[in-house]
């Protein structure tokens, strides 16, 4: 049964709305935005399995089917924690989509057999799923920034070494 993990952090900052309901202090209903989305995923597929890490505490966010797992990271931990934890009991991690921006969880992911997709792109397959290109729910705007680089070759290295110098 596929199984997917995950970053729910970096899936929420990554979505226009989410994004700005958290710059708002209304993490709450971010988070809730996610779960009612995932969800309308889990219904469509009953057989995928998803779990769901936030970093800190569940405010109250509700979850509406039995295909959805809740993990929230507690303050002596990290999500990126929880996530290799989940990755680490799953049965088969062959089954295992991790869903994440962070380049050490990208890398423990596929060190442990599991695909790996950015926060991005499961937006834009939500995009393709539920939406139409008129519906804001889900929409990323073309000009959003690019997802980060999961690897930085020599040439940038050497770049970022002369910009950030530490010369006195």
């Amino acid at each position: 049964m596929p199984h997917y993990i995950l970053d729910a952090h970096n899936i929420l900052h990554k979505h226009p709305v989410w994004s700005r309901l958290i710059l708002s202090r209304q993490l709450t209903e971010a988070r809730q935005g996610l779960v009612n989305a995932v969800a309308r995923l889990a219904e469509r597929y009953p057989a995928f399995f998803f779990s769901l890490v936030f970093d800190g505490v569940n405010t109250g966010v509700r979850v509406p089917y039995r295909n959805i797992a809740v993990y929230e990271a507690p303050r002596s931990t990290t999500a990126d924690a929880i996530i290799k934890q989940r990755i680490d009991a799953d049965i088969n991690p062959r089954d295992c989509i991790v869903v994440s921006s962070d380049t050490e969880v990208h890398n423990y992911a596929r060190r442990s057999g599991c695909k790996v997709i950015s926060a991005r792109e499961f937006l834009q397959e939500l995009n393709k799923v539920f939406v139409d290109k008129h519906s804001e729910a889900f929409y990323l705007r073309q000009s959003d920034a690019a997802e980060k680089p999961l690897h930085a070759n020599k040439a940038d290295v050497e770049e970022f070494k002369r910009l950030f110098r530490n010369e006195k």
